[in-house]
């Protein structure tokens, strides 16, 4: 009788794999963010990132939802990219001037996120009724 040997070889290689997969965990981050200017269109930011991770402390391996709205605006997946730099830091941004830069006039933010903290830092925002400001706060808190 003639087997298949190495048919069997990669079934069984297949199912291992398949049973030894990481799996992500989902992870909101939410953050409050206070101290803008008093020239600033709003002078607290609160809003949400949900992403997918190794752990609740690993770097952000994709978005999967965002809750921001800052001066009007409501930031949506599509409008928000991230940038990993190194498992401590990771910059999330709006996608109109690129992740990680704003130009006044624009309606765009940005923020460095350390999810080993996990802790918001560097937050920056503009806004299109305030063309030739970008506001950065004085105080940070994250929830």
């Amino acid at each position: 009788m003639k087997t298949n040997f190495p048919f069997k070889y990669a079934a069984a290689v297949a199912l291992f794999a398949a049973s030894t997969c990481a799996c992500a965990v989902q992870v909101t981050m939410s953050f409050t963010i206070t101290g803008f200017p008093a020239t600033a269109p709003q002078s607290a930011v609160t809003g949400s990132v949900m992403y997918s991770a190794g752990s609740s402390t690993s770097e952000i391996q994709s978005l999967l939802a965002v809750d921001l709205m800052i001066n009007g605006h409501q930031y949506g997946l599509s409008e928000v990219g991230c940038l990993v730099f190194n498992p401590t830091t990771t910059l999330v941004g709006g996608n109109v001037s690129g992740v990680g830069s704003v130009h006044s006039g624009t309606d765009d933010f940005y923020f460095l996120y350390n999810p080993a903290a996990p802790d918001v830092y560097g937050f920056s925002y503009t806004s299109v009724s305030t063309p030739h400001d970008i506001f950065d706060p004085a105080s940070m808190t994250r929830h």
